[in-house]
């Protein structure tokens, strides 16, 4: 199925942007008055006839609504960003595709990446979703100071480290209804941000017996949510 994005949606009308439009028109080859389908990412697919079919703004009317159902769990992954920034942008397409419902970027003190360009990233996470025919995007965050998401509310908050330790295992965790997992920069969590976090009852994780690189640690992660969640 063909699924276009689009976040202005008002009176049964819906209007793609100039990105979208060109797809729509130029490279699918769609005219008036043909039958589409998108999503707002909130969840809903809709269908709907191409009303006006222009390369700077397509307007679909709407005949359509189909609500996705929402899985009984919430995966929030906090990552620090890597330095190379297609390894990190790999991991926002395979979290939108594996249905991550929150991203946060962790600015850590290895962090070798402090700044971030967000609507990039929204443009991956949107083309992420539509590729998996998905209809939720994943919430992305900006950058937020490690120390900062000690506060934050979750059934079961956990963070995967590479120094030694009695750790559990993610499956062992997964009795959990929403989960906040952090995972490290390529120079993983100091050992102060590990004692503060275990201070504040994170449990400490295993992802496995082998070093993993913070893309895949993340997306590993997400995979076994998405197989014993959905």
């Amino acid at each position: 199925m063909e699924l276009f994005y689009s976040s202005q949606i008002s009176n049964q009308i819906a209007l793609l942007d100039e990105q979208e439009s060109r797809h729509c028109i130029k490279v699918l080859r769609h005219r008036q008055n043909d039958e589409l389908n998108f999503t707002d990412g909130n969840g809903n697919i809709y269908s709907g006839k191409l009303s006006k079919a222009d390369l700077r703004q397509c307007e679909i009317t709407i005949q359509n609504i189909q609500k996705e159902e929402q899985r009984n769990f919430e995966l929030h992954i906090a990552i620090a960003p890597t330095k190379a920034m297609e390894r990190f942008e790999w991991f926002l397409e395979k979290a939108a595709e594996l249905g991550v419902e929150e991203i946060t970027p962790l600015l850590c003190r290895h962090s070798e990446r402090k700044h971030l360009n967000m609507e990039r990233c929204e443009k991956i996470l949107i083309s992420g979703m539509k590729q998996s025919n998905r209809s939720r995007k994943p919430k992305l965050n900006e950058m937020t100071p490690f120390n900062k998401m000690m506060n934050h509310n979750a059934d079961v908050k956990a963070i995967a480290h590479c120094s030694s330790g009695d750790k559990k295992s993610i499956i062992e965790i997964m009795q959990a209804s929403s989960l906040l997992l952090l995972i490290g920069p390529e120079g993983d969590f100091s050992e102060e941000e590990i004692k503060l976090a275990t201070d504040a009852s994170f449990i400490p994780l295993t992802l496995g017996d082998k070093r993993l690189r913070t893309e895949t640690a993340a997306v590993h992660a997400a995979s076994i949510t998405y197989f014993l969640k959905n």
